[in-house]
Protein backbone atom coordinates (compact mmCIF):
# COMPACT_ATOMS: atom_id res chain seq x y z
CA UNK A 1 0.00 0.00 0.00
CA UNK A 2 1.39 3.31 -0.81
CA UNK A 3 1.99 5.93 1.82
CA UNK A 4 0.77 9.50 0.02
CA UNK A 5 0.56 11.10 3.66
CA UNK A 6 4.40 10.20 3.94
CA UNK A 7 4.62 12.55 0.58
CA UNK A 8 6.51 15.85 0.66
CA UNK A 9 6.99 18.92 -2.22
CA UNK A 10 10.22 19.91 -2.54
CA UNK A 11 10.73 23.60 -4.67
CA UNK A 12 14.25 24.75 -6.41
CA UNK A 13 14.61 28.11 -5.38
CA UNK A 14 17.57 31.09 -7.31
CA UNK A 15 16.28 33.75 -5.90
CA UNK A 16 16.41 35.69 -2.06
CA UNK A 17 12.99 36.29 -2.74
CA UNK A 18 11.63 33.14 -3.53
CA UNK A 19 13.62 31.40 -1.04
CA UNK A 20 12.37 33.93 1.87
CA UNK A 21 8.25 33.55 0.10
CA UNK A 22 9.00 29.29 0.69
CA UNK A 23 10.53 29.58 4.63
CA UNK A 24 7.67 32.10 5.96
CA UNK A 25 5.18 29.35 4.92
CA UNK A 26 3.72 27.00 7.91
CA UNK A 27 4.11 24.34 6.25
CA UNK A 28 8.20 24.76 5.20
CA UNK A 29 10.50 21.98 6.93
CA UNK A 30 13.84 22.76 6.05
CA UNK A 31 16.32 24.01 3.79
CA UNK A 32 19.68 22.39 2.05
CA UNK A 33 21.92 24.91 0.64
CA UNK A 34 23.32 23.85 -2.68
CA UNK A 35 25.26 27.51 -3.65
CA UNK A 36 25.09 31.02 -2.54
CA UNK A 37 21.47 31.47 -4.31
CA UNK A 38 20.77 27.98 -4.74
CA UNK A 39 18.31 26.36 -2.41
CA UNK A 40 16.28 23.36 -2.08
CA UNK A 41 12.95 23.60 -0.17
CA UNK A 42 11.57 20.85 1.55
CA UNK A 43 7.80 21.21 2.61
CA UNK A 44 4.79 19.04 3.61
CA UNK A 45 1.08 18.31 1.91
CA UNK A 46 -1.08 20.80 3.27
CA UNK A 47 -3.81 18.54 1.82
CA UNK A 48 -4.21 14.94 1.12
CA UNK A 49 -6.03 13.33 -1.27
CA UNK A 50 -6.90 9.60 -0.65
CA UNK A 51 -8.04 8.02 -3.98
CA UNK A 52 -6.48 4.82 -4.29
CA UNK A 53 -9.06 2.14 -4.13
CA UNK A 54 -7.46 0.20 -1.58
CA UNK A 55 -8.31 3.44 1.35
CA UNK A 56 -11.90 2.65 0.48
CA UNK A 57 -11.49 -1.07 0.70
CA UNK A 58 -10.31 -0.54 4.06
CA UNK A 59 -13.08 1.59 5.27
CA UNK A 60 -15.67 -0.23 3.79
CA UNK A 61 -13.71 -3.62 5.54
CA UNK A 62 -13.93 -1.69 8.99
CA UNK A 63 -17.44 -0.48 9.10
CA UNK A 64 -18.77 -3.80 8.23
CA UNK A 65 -16.52 -5.31 10.77
CA UNK A 66 -18.38 -2.72 13.11
CA UNK A 67 -21.41 -3.70 12.33
CA UNK A 68 -20.88 -6.99 12.68
CA UNK A 69 -19.30 -7.06 16.44
CA UNK A 70 -22.06 -4.77 17.40
CA UNK A 71 -25.11 -6.98 15.83
CA UNK A 72 -23.35 -10.03 18.01
CA UNK A 73 -22.71 -8.63 21.11
CA UNK A 74 -25.01 -5.32 21.60
CA UNK A 75 -28.40 -6.92 19.95
CA UNK A 76 -28.11 -10.66 19.78
CA UNK A 77 -28.06 -10.73 24.06
CA UNK A 78 -31.42 -8.73 23.89
CA UNK A 79 -33.08 -11.90 22.33
CA UNK A 80 -31.13 -14.84 23.81
CA UNK A 81 -33.63 -14.75 26.66
CA UNK A 82 -37.00 -15.05 23.94
CA UNK A 83 -34.75 -17.54 21.36
CA UNK A 84 -32.35 -19.32 23.60
CA UNK A 85 -28.84 -20.13 22.41
CA UNK A 86 -30.20 -20.65 18.81
CA UNK A 87 -29.11 -17.03 17.81
CA UNK A 88 -25.36 -17.02 19.18
CA UNK A 89 -24.48 -20.39 18.69
CA UNK A 90 -21.57 -20.95 16.52
CA UNK A 91 -21.38 -23.63 13.77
Amino acid sequence: MENVRGRKKYHLRNSKESILKDTSKPQYLCSHRFAEYLVLNELMNLEVKLNKSIFIGQAVLGLSKLTMFELRYRKFPAYEAEFGARITRER
